[in-house]
């Protein structure tokens, strides 16, 4: 089974523009296809993945943009942020950099648990 575990900005912006049939959709997509998007050049495995925004009647070229970490080690993909293009174009240096360094250690800590788990299950 695969888990989705968000940030809280992530979150508040799902509660105030996407609806939950979109995100779940989202959810399926990712599932289906855990590389879906593009590779964020420098950003340690993020990904942009471009969605429809249905609350400001947007496709997914004006749409949203999601930034995600897929964590297969862990069957996991980490929201990280999401943002509307009209909002701004790309992320700034310093926000990649805070991402990248927050899925970084996210990660480590996380693919650390799996390791864990897995080994106290070992006979």
């Amino acid at each position: 089974m695969k888990a989705f575990v968000e940030t809280t900005e992530f979150s508040r912006w799902l509660q105030r523009f996407l609806p939950g049939d979109t995100y779940i959709k989202l959810q399926r997509e990712l599932i289906e296809n855990p590389r879906k998007g593009d590779v964020m050049p420098g950003c340690g495995g993020l990904r942009k993945l471009r969605i429809a925004d249905p609350k400001r009647q947007k496709g997914k070229r004006g749409g949203a943009r999601v930034i995600y970490l897929p964590i297969p080690e862990a069957n996991q993909f980490l929201m990280l942020d999401v943002y509307g293009k009209g909002d701004k174009d790309d992320l700034t240096p310093s926000e990649k950099r805070d991402l990248r360094e927050l899925a970084r250690e996210y990660k480590r800590l996380i693919v650390e648990a799996a390791r864990k788990a897995k080994k106290d299950q070992e006979p």
